[in-house]
């Protein structure tokens, strides 16, 4: 089927008579409520009525198919369509059927600086599902850039003009009417999407979404420069309502700064803080989602000043009280900071583990010194819980936690598994290498992971002296510290060099 590229966005050819009845009669894989039709076109049933009629590429060569492999992975039926010998485009396109009822489309597309072909404005793919498929559907999306993304809704009907069905790229979007409810995840990755516009081979976080006559068209792409490039992309389709909340934990995020925590704990201040929740020595429950295991042995350090590092929680020494604190997380990968010290006495030797794996064999601090430590950890399902233990034969104190979210389980396209479902197939990729020689494999990380991030001390006159510090919140300092006062005597001269 022809296509030419407009604009940003693949504008399909009108149908020929007769393509969905010929293509119904050719084999097909299914698995959970969708199959999809053995071919190099791509044509996708949802529970026996055609949901994706068909895609195309530009750039694609007359009369030139990929060669088209299905089989098996585990539990998941997989189609794979490849061409490794396009003289402009060689391409990759994975659908792969889960067992759990998730559609996954991959597309990888290498378009080479040098081509056969005439040249077209855009590099392109796209697939079409029908109106009448979808007409009448009222719909919720997540529109825009990652760090302004914003939801939209509408409604979808045969009247409906045709042009963008929202203001922006779509990054997700949930279709639901009487006997359909459908979700189209064009931002898969979450965070680890690392862009929103095609280009240098990651995959791509949003999709173009137009309504073209008959057709509901979803496209992405980018700008055909002379020196050609690759350009990918991932989209889950599933069944249900709009759950975005519960496949990403951001709504918006930065490249470049930092993300908002899902929660933060104090322990022992005398007041409430911003943002934070005074855990002290409350006790786990279901309902509240956090708590220590059990609150025996746990003394409450407080003092007036609101600051949190004038206060702490602390286990006694000789007791053998050993502290776990639990939080309910979504299975994923979290990341916590943790501050450990207390303000007036010296603590230690004690031991912090995470889920059950030490990660600080033995930490001593003296009366005022206060170590920042950053753990992470994979939460794999069934597990659904972050427990920071603190134990030892020496006493323990700790002055805050935050925790992070990076990914969920659903998003992980990185770590347990890779990008394609199916191992050791061609990849449009050009993987860099030196001198030469491919890259060495990276080594798999062993969960969970520990770095000291700093570690700071009170003099006897009460200045902080501090060394080897990453991370440094305002709001962890003690109030109205000699660290602050750069803030109000410093001349911008002195920040900015001049």
């Amino acid at each position: 089927m022809a296509a030419r590229g407009t604009g940003g966005v693949v504008v399909w050819a009108a149908l020929a008579c007769g393509v969905l009845g010929a293509a119904a009669q050719e084999a097909s894989l299914s698995n959970g409520p969708f199959a999809v039709r053995v071919a190099a076109g791509l044509e996708v049933r949802l529970r026996g009525e055609v949901l994706i009629a068909d895609d195309a590429m530009t750039y694609g060569e007359d009369g030139r198919e990929g060669r088209v492999q299905a089989g098996r992975e585990g539990t998941t039926a997989v189609l794979n369509v490849l061409d490794d010998g396009g003289e402009s485009l060689q391409y990759r396109k994975e659908v792969a059927l889960h067992e759990d009822g998730r559609l996954e489309l991959t597309v990888r597309m290498r378009l080479l600086p040098y081509r056969q072909v005439a040249e077209q404005p855009v590099i392109g793919y796209s697939f079409r599902v029908p109106l009448s498929r979808l007409a009448g559907a009222t719909f919720t999306a997540r529109t825009g850039r990652a760090k302004s993304a914003a939801p939209a809704t509408g409604t979808l009907t045969a009247a409906t003009p045709d042009g963008s069905l929202t203001a922006g790229k779509c990054r997700f979007i949930a279709f639901e009417r009487d006997g359909l409810r459908v979700v189209f995840d064009a931002n898969p990755h979450g965070v680890l999407t690392k862009q929103d516009y095609s280009m240098y081979g990651e995959p791509v976080g949003s999709w173009n979404i137009e309504k073209q006559g008959d057709w509901v068209v979803f496209s992405f792409g980018a700008t055909a420069w002379s020196y050609g490039g690759i350009f990918t992309s991932k989209m889950i389709l599933y069944e249900g309502a709009d759950d975005y909340d519960a496949k990403h934990p951001y709504d918006q995020w930065n490249y470049h700064g930092p993300t908002p925590a899902a929660a933060q704990f104090t322990f022992g201040t005398a007041a409430e803080i911003e943002g934070f929740e005074r855990a002290d020595d409350r006790v786990y429950s279901a309902a509240q989602g956090w708590g220590w295991r059990r609150a025996d042995g746990l003394e409450v350090f407080r003092v007036p000043s609101p600051g949190i590092l004038d206060n702490a929680v602390a286990g006694r020494s000789g007791t053998g009280t050993a502290g776990e604190f639990l939080v309910d997380v979504h299975p994923g990968v979290w990341l916590l900071t943790l501050r450990l010290g207390h303000p007036s006495q010296a603590v230690g030797p004690f031991a912090v583990s995470l889920n059950g794996t030490p990660v600080l064999p033995a930490v001593s601090l003296s009366a005022g010194e206060t170590r920042e430590v950053s753990l992470s950890h994979y939460v794999r399902a069934p597990e659904r819980q972050l427990v920071i233990g603190l134990s030892g034969p020496g006493s323990w104190a700790v002055h805050s936690l935050i925790v992070h979210p990076v990914i969920y389980d659903n998003q992980d396209f990185a770590l347990d598994r890779g990008l394609w479902v199916v191992p050791g197939l061609f990849d449009p990729d050009v993987p860099l290498d030196w001198c030469g020689a491919p890259p060495a494999p990276a080594p798999a990380l062993s969960w969970p992971l520990a770095v000291t991030a700093g570690t700071w001390s009170r003099q006897p006159a009460g200045a902080e002296v501090r060394a080897a510090v990453r991370s440094q919140p305002e709001v962890m300092l003690p109030a109205d510290s000699e660290a602050l006062a750069w803030r109000y005597d410093a001349r911008m001269g002195d920040l900015t060099g001049g």
